[in-house]
């Protein structure tokens, strides 16, 4: 979901979207433009970004919540007492969610109001499963029910080499030892995510067909140990990427 036009938002507003790109279980809808609604139950991926307008002496932060009460995630807070620029925030986690949960986007300022920015890559939500529940197992002959089932466990993938096999799993990690030219290659519409652990100062070139909030190439955080976490995901004929940074 996103915006296609500008929206004024106070303090703990929420972003109100007015346009569906891709629902496959009818998690939004207008009468609620507010909520991403669950359908079916399981583990979902839940990101979102905004792109605010020329804002000065203002810190912003956004936040996840969960069926109106609770904080599922909070972006760390930025401080624009100094820039002129427009500025971005993204938002993402993991959440297992029930039926007729909701998540909303929200937006915390210092300033009396924020004006955000229109359009697909500007300001969006949304959520993608990633599994289910498992089924539950046969009655047996006595009349007891069968084990339940579990989710398949699916390993995470070292990426060794520059080439990231979209086919191979849904998860990736891979240790810098020197700056790297990342590449796509298997590409199919289901999100990976891809966690980059940096071991100096080196730095990370991504496929020039990403397209990022804002259109803001994330800086990999440099430093010893210093963990940058990105999930993508194709739709149509596009590749979308946000990244949670210094994740510790």
């Amino acid at each position: 979901m996103y915006r296609n036009s500008t929206q004024v938002v106070a303090s703990g507003d929420a972003i109100s979207f007015n346009t569906e790109n891709y629902d496959t279980d009818a998690i939004w809808a207008i009468g609620n433009p507010t909520m991403l609604i669950c359908k079916t139950s399981g583990k979902y991926i839940i990101q979102g970004g905004v792109n605010f307008q020329n804002n000065l002496n203002n810190d912003q932060r956004i936040v996840i919540r969960l069926n109106g009460t609770t904080e599922i995630f909070r972006s760390i807070t930025r401080d624009d007492t100094m820039s002129l620029i427009p500025s971005a925030m993204q938002a993402q986690t993991v959440w297992d969610m029930q039926v007729n949960d909701f998540v909303e986007l929200l937006v915390y300022t210092s300033a009396v109001t924020l004006t955000t920015q229109a359009g697909l890559e500007k300001t969006w939500f949304g959520m993608t499963r990633q599994a289910d529940s498992g089924p539950v197992g046969p009655t047996g002959g006595t009349g007891a029910t069968g084990p339940q089932g579990g989710n398949t466990v699916i390993p995470t993938v070292t990426v060794a080499g520059t080439n990231i096999d979209w086919s191979l799993g849904e998860t990736y990690e891979k240790t810098l030892a020197g700056n790297v030219v990342l590449t796509f290659s298997n590409v199919v519409q289901k999100p990976i995510t891809f966690a980059i652990i940096n071991t100096g100062a080196f730095t990370v070139t991504w496929p020039g067909t990403v397209k990022w909030p804002g259109g803001f190439i994330p800086i990999q955080t440099v430093g010893a140990t210093k963990k940058d976490v990105y999930t993508f995901i194709e739709i149509g004929t596009n590749i979308y990427g946000v990244v949670q940074q210094d994740m510790q």
